[in-house]
């Protein structure tokens, strides 16, 4: 067999010199799942969050590939279409996985499969990767490789779809990348930091709001449901970090830390008899922040919590479907601030009908958190991701236009769905996420 890769694309937007200083401080945890589950050590991982991306394009060596994984996101998926191109057209086959892909893959495929004029991927992966990647290497057929959709002789072929049982993968060997080269990169960027040895890690997959409600407006998420690991497997892998590689600082991207409260109190109760607990970053929803729970992460050194306040309107959060208000907001980053746990608010404006008087209502309560001490803030318009409910109803608005559509301009999306659903121009939107963000101390 020939060379297996799996890559992270660029942005579309990054367009820096690769000797300026990037975001790329943490190898993608999915590649090196992926490569780990399969036990095959050759397979090749390209990382293109930190490369300009004209040059990581044209960088590549897209001579005798056989199979090629890419994992596109919104802001990554046209640079994926170009790389995807280039591997084709050297007679690679070529897969596509994620949120992003998985909530287009019938448009995709329609698109770029094999029955199109621009035939660069050959199915997209929905769902956990690791078995259908393995079978793919394997030469399994395709109809029998659950996770794949794909066109057959008879059309688009979308074979059942199953979760892996997550306590029984291994822990992701981050031995198949140049960790040092990552830890480097984040202590240049960073050179005043006391943490020097960052690495990503997830307790769970899914999303419990998500389930229970539908989920955010905007949120693009293809699971719902959450699966956890067990406490004492996380906890395992939190010291295998640490003994085999120096980790000072883990980041769990899971979508909300505090999904079940039962899971959080079995692993406070394992990981507090450690002896080393280097920081940990989370995310979390401001609800599940009580002043016991404040308590509990700052006994296990959780050093910062990114929660998703969104608005300081309530009719804007009811409208994307927030679950919680803006009192809920504030109330979880006092409590936060009171331990010594940063905290960073992301706010999104472009809630339907967001008109003057509820932007006023989210820069009282940007000024209020950051009041607080250790908290940040963010802002951002609106993006209607693939998947998510404001994306079914900018389509229903302009079905013309992007209907049928993989590779449509995102920012032209965000501009319609301003002028369609909010009483506010774009452009001033554009300027209030700056007066967010220009609260930052």
């Amino acid at each position: 067999m020939g060379r297996i890769i799996l890559i992270e694309p660029p942005s579309e937007l990054n367009q820096y010199d690769d000797d300026i200083l990037g975001t790329g401080f943490y190898p993608p945890l999915w590649a090196i799942s992926l490569a780990t589950y399969v036990k095959e050590k050759k397979i090749e991982i390209l990382d293109g969050q930190y490369r300009n991306v004209n040059r990581f394009i044209d960088n590549i060596d897209y001579e005798n590939a056989d199979i090629v994984g890419i994992s596109p996101k919104t802001k990554t998926y046209l640079p994926s279409l170009e790389i995807a191109r280039r591997f084709k057209a050297n007679g690679a086959k070529v897969y596509f996985g994620g949120h992003h892909t998985a909530a287009l893959a019938e448009t995709i495929l329609n698109n770029r499969g094999n029955q199109s004029e621009d035939y660069c991927v050959d199915g997209i992966v929905v769902g956990d990767g690791e078995e259908a990647f393995k079978k793919i290497i394997e030469g399994i057929s395709q109809k029998n490789i659950e996770n794949l959709v794909f066109f057959g002789l008879g059309g688009l072929v979308r074979n059942k779809e199953v979760n892996l049982d997550l306590r029984e993968l291994p822990f992701a060997d981050r031995s198949l990348v140049d960790l040092e080269d990552y830890f480097n990169r984040f202590q240049k960027s960073y050179p005043n930091s006391l943490l020097k040895k960052p690495a990503l890690i997830y307790s769970q997959k899914g999303c419990d709001w998500r389930k229970k409600s539908g989920g955010c407006i905007f949120c693009g998420r293809m699971d719902a449901g959450v699966r956890h690991r067990t406490p004492e497997e996380f906890v395992a892998e939190i010291n295998y970090l640490i003994e085999s590689r120096g980790i000072d600082f883990v980041w769990d991207i899971s979508d909300n830390f505090l999904s079940d409260d039962a899971w959080f109190y079995s692993f406070y109760d394992a990981y507090r008899r450690n002896k080393e607990k280097p920081k940990k970053r989370i995310f979390s929803r401001a609800s599940s922040i009580t002043p016991q729970i404040a308590g509990m992460l700052a006994d296990i050194n959780v050093y910062e919590v990114y929660i998703g306040a969104e608005s300081g309107d309530n009719g804007s959060l009811r409208r994307m479907k927030k679950g919680c208000t803006s009192k809920t907001n504030i109330q979880a980053a006092t409590l936060l601030s009171k331990e010594g746990i940063r905290v960073h608010a992301c706010h999104v404006l472009g809630a339907p009908e967001e008109n003057e008087e509820s932007v006023k209502n989210t820069l009282d309560q940007v000024e209020s958190l950051t009041s607080l001490d250790g908290v940040e803030v963010c802002g951002h318009i609106l993006e209607p991701m693939p998947g998510s409910e404001a994306f079914g109803l900018i389509l229903e608005k302009e079905h013309g236009k992007y209907s049928g559509k993989d590779d449509y301009d995102r920012l032209e999306m965000e501009r319609d769905w301003v002028s369609h659903f909010c009483n506010i121009s774009y452009d001033r939107l554009k300027e209030l996420v700056k007066v967010i963000e220009s609260f930052n101390r």
